[in-house]
């Protein structure tokens, strides 16, 4: 803290000991007259406006804005005038000729205002080519040089015996205004600049702008207001020289906005932002480490769950394997039963008519074998009918290559004595052929199909039998005093682009709206516990899907219901 205030004590005296050496050398200035003074105060200015274009020339490449590198090549011509204003002032005798300072004056100052207001403006990073504007400022001095001393056509600023003209009042109040207007945008962009420099420049302009509203006030060049204006000309350009040669040359890296000292700042608060940043998101990883783990916990959790649900549902589907298998196994006896009622019912007849030959003595060798020719046939159907059952529905062994409507036609022949009250057809769209009984049938190329030949006929068997099923249902509901008509069912075979179609269709009424997307349900049924399982049609679909690889559908027609199967041809 002492060497801090010790610090403040040696700089605020150095600037005291400075000012009073800057006033001292004006008074003694003074005293050898007003050109002296006016010599001493220009040179003064002079000086500090070739300082600041030596010093932001020699530091451009180093420097990242171009706010300082415009004002230097600005003050170097500002510079040069202000010598051409020194050397043609009144009594100086310098350059002959007629007096042109105050035009020189007003010049000068027009260019370095001007200046000052776009100097904010290159606060972006617009490159500057030195050779393009040192060239325009040279075109503009030479331009005013010719003005003056060339066309004399540069406006008269002063009229020796009267004083100021109108032009020269009235352009001092307009270089005021664009100097409060460079100071406003200077405030406006007050974030680029150190805190520092920003107070040094809006001092100098300030002065400035008193300086030159001193300059409307004076009757004669050698006046006391033309003296005072020099001097606040003095203390600007002091101040725009502690802003910029002071600053640059004792703290080049904290001179203007973008220099090293607001980069180190900027970084500094990136670097802040950045740990925050990364605090953060070191949370948010463990968070989220934390979340994988309870993830692949659940996952696991998940796993071992599925696992259970899969082998429940694999021992559901072996029990309905095993029930389906039980039920087609009934169906299989039940149609065997049928087949054999009537050779049963033959043989009954026949060993009855031989035991009454045999009563009653009329008994020969002729009538015996006959009868025993007749037993031995029906016997070898009902051997027959029992292989015949045994080879349909054993196990496929591998895919075989067959025509549907042959398949169609076997199903209807082993079912043949339980749809007595039963219409039936198998058409061919290919050929447009149709057979009402499966004795008729000639095997279709057309419809020819490789898979597994017994499991597509215990799909067809189960979608007959319930269609047969429900027309019996039908039958049996209708009111006595109606005649019962025969129901049919219809199969049709056909190639549809690349699939091989079946539709298996009936008149038994169709099957209810609300129910007809459960019927392949498990265990889902419309008849009576005793008649029904529900896991025919079930099993039906897990053959066709996952066995056969097709397709099986249903849906309402007119009178009845049909049953869909496609395949790959």
């Amino acid at each position: 803290m002492d060497c801090y205030e010790q610090t403040s004590n040696f700089s605020l005296s150095r600037s005291i000991l400075l000012w009073l050496i800057i006033v001292s050398s004006l008074y003694i200035s003074s005293l050898f007259g007003y050109l002296v003074f006016h010599t001493f105060a220009e040179m003064f200015s002079v000086v500090i406006a070739f300082c600041i274009f030596t010093l932001s020339y020699n530091t451009r490449k180093y420097i990242q804005n171009n706010y300082l590198y415009f004002l230097g090549i600005t003050y170097f011509f500002v510079g040069c005038l202000d010598i051409l204003h020194t050397l043609t002032y009144k009594g100086m005798n310098v350059i002959p000729g007629k007096v042109v300072a105050t035009e020189l004056w007003i010049a000068t100052r027009y260019i370095e205002s001007i200046s000052l207001l776009i100097a904010p403006f290159f606060l972006k990073e617009i490159k500057i080519r030195f050779s393009l504007l040192f060239s325009l400022y040279l075109l503009i001095t030479l331009l005013i040089f010719a003005s003056i001393f060339t066309w004399n056509v540069f406006p008269v600023c002063y009229v020796e015996g009267v004083g100021l003209t109108p032009f020269k009042k009235i352009s001092e109040y307009i270089i005021c205004c664009v100097f409060a207007a460079s100071l406003i945008l200077l405030y406006k962009n007050k974030k680029s600049f150190d805190s520092d420099v920003l107070k040094l420049l809006t001092v100098s302009i300030s002065f400035t702008i008193a300086a030159e509203l001193c300059f409307t006030l004076y009757a004669g060049v050698y006046d006391f207001m033309n003296m005072v204006g020099h001097i606040f000309k003095v203390i600007s350009y002091y101040f725009i020289y502690r802003a910029i040669i002071v600053t640059g040359m004792n703290k080049p890296f904290d001179l203007l906005f973008r220099d090293l000292s607001l980069s180190n700042k900027l970084n500094t608060e990136r670097t802040r932002e950045l740990s925050v940043s990364n605090e953060k998101l070191t949370e948010e990883i463990a968070h989220r480490k934390e979340a994988e783990n309870k993830l692949e916990s659940l996952n696991e959790q998940l796993k071992n769950q599925m696992g259970k649900e899969v082998e429940k549902l694999r021992q559901k589907e072996m029990l309905l394997i095993q029930q389906s298998k039980l039920a087609f196994m009934g169906e299989m006896i039940a149609a065997i039963s049928h087949q054999w009622k009537q050779p049963l019912n033959a043989l009954g007849l026949m060993i009855q008519n031989l035991y009454d030959s045999y009563k009653y003595e009329e008994l020969n060798d002729e009538y015996f074998e006959k009868t025993v020719d007749d037993t031995m046939k029906q016997i070898d159907f009902m051997s027959k009918t029992v292989d015949d059952f045994r080879n349909f529905f054993k196990p496929s062994k591998g895919k075989e290559t067959f025509d549907m409507i042959g398949i169609a036609a076997d199903v209807f022949s082993l079912f043949s004595s339980q749809i007595r009250h039963i219409h039936y057809s198998i058409t061919c769209h290919t050929h447009n052929k149709t057979f009402h009984h499966f004795s008729e049938v000639i095997s279709c190329d057309a419809t020819v199909i490789t898979t597994y030949r017994n499991q597509l006929a215990h799909v067809i068997l189960n979608i007959i039998k319930n269609a047969n099923d429900a027309l019996e249902e039908k039958r049996h509901n209708l009111p006595m005093n109606m005649t019962p008509q025969y129901g049919n069912i219809n199969i049709e075979c056909y190639k549809h682009g690349n699939r091989l179609i079946m539709e298996i269709s009936d008149n038994a009424g169709g099957i209810p709206e609300e129910i007809i997307d459960r019927i392949f349900e498990p265990y889902f049924t419309t008849k009576e516990k005793s008649s029904g399982t529900g896991i025919g049609l079930y099993m039906s679909k897990i053959i066709i899907e996952n066995s056969l690889g097709g397709k099986i559908s249903v849906k309402n027609i007119e009178g009845g219901a049909r049953f869909t199967l496609e395949f790959n041809a």
